[in-house]
């Protein structure tokens, strides 16, 4: 009786594997995230309650998605027997900026998911007050800074920059005019600006920012021990690395892998890589003449260029014998 209750316990796990509507689908990737999941027909409910549940009991633990997010309905759109809905997220309360995740239905069958949402993981429990976010803002809103709180507009958003998530305070300020709609995002835990944004665009630059780049991050993809043995990556803040304007750095030497300044003035850090640039070196031996190619050590990531040391042909590098 034994061997029959495991037999059945085994055929019905694989009979829900083979139920699951993603086992057949086309899915597209990047960084890790589903962006794009087609070759659908699931039967589903045109409804946002039976959507909304095919996206959190179906389409995110498919992908080890949602944990502790929120969906947050953005938008609805039927036209004939297609409807589409589109959902925003909120984590551990805080509105995910940007990032969507669509569902579209025709006959009340799922034939498309696009989404932006990847694995969030953040300790939102201790974060700077957002009177710090708001000093910060006001520091690069106004030509001098005034005294005391000026009148102003906080969120608690999480925002991805070069691929990274990180919890921020989204500050609006008392405009200078009816069409002054600059925002900034200060990092919740740091305190620093991580960048500026003007939603509307003027030729009048000494009054409005335009979009400013992100702030350089020190981080990196890693494998803990090595891809033997954990062959996956992880992501990882570099310690000591030179900020992207180190000042004892030219400008064409900054943003690279290279280490801050200790105590003693010294430099620990400096990241090479060997490219193959074409130059080769002529060798003759006992009658054998050949002309290998030489690699050239290289400085080459560079987060400032990039934003981040962790590049979009990362996975692919991956590879090894």
């Amino acid at each position: 009786m034994r061997s029959i209750g495991l037999f059945v316990i085994v055929l019905s796990c694989s009979l829900l594997v083979a139920a699951t509507p993603f086992k057949r689908a086309e899915i597209k990737f990047v960084k890790d995230v589903p962006v794009m999941v087609k070759g659908l027909s699931a039967p589903l409910k045109a409804e946002p309650a039976a959507v909304e549940r095919f996206i959190t009991k179906e389409f995110f633990p498919a992908f080890g998605l949602g944990k502790d997010l929120t969906l947050v309905p953005f938008r609805t759109f039927k036209s004939g027997v297609t409807s589409i809905f589109k959902y925003g997220h909120q984590y551990k309360g805080w509105t995910v900026e940007g990032l969507y995740t669509t569902v579209s239905l025709k006959n009340n069958r799922v034939y498309r998911v696009t989404n932006g949402i990847g694995k969030i993981d953040l300790d939102l429990s201790k974060v700077v007050a957002p009177e710090v976010a708001v000093k910060v803002a006001m520091k690069r809103h106004f030509p001098k800074m005034p005294t005391g709180i000026v009148p102003n507009m906080v969120e608690k958003v999480v925002v991805r920059v070069g691929g990274v998530y990180m919890p921020a305070y989204k500050v609006r300020l008392v405009p200078f005019h009816m069409a002054d709609n600059r925002v900034y995002y200060v990092h919740a835990k740091s305190g620093k600006l991580i960048f500026a944004r003007n939603k509307v665009m003027f030729d009048d630059a000494d009054v409005l920012l335009s979009d400013e780049p992100a702030v350089a991050l020190d981080t990196a993809k890693v494998y803990e021990k090595n891809p033997i043995t954990t062959p996956n990556l992880v992501e990882v803040t570099l310690p000591d690395v030179a900020a992207a304007d180190d000042p004892d750095l030219a400008a064409n030497a900054q943003g690279f892998l290279t280490g801050a300044k200790d105590e003693a003035g010294i430099r620990r850090i400096k990241g090479w890589n060997c490219p193959d640039k074409g130059e080769k070196f002529p060798i003759s031996l006992g009658g054998y003449n050949a002309t290998p190619h030489l690699c050239s050590p290289t400085q080459l990531a560079n987060k400032k260029q990039n934003g981040s040391f962790i590049y979009d042909d990362c996975e692919g590098g991956m590879r090894y014998n």
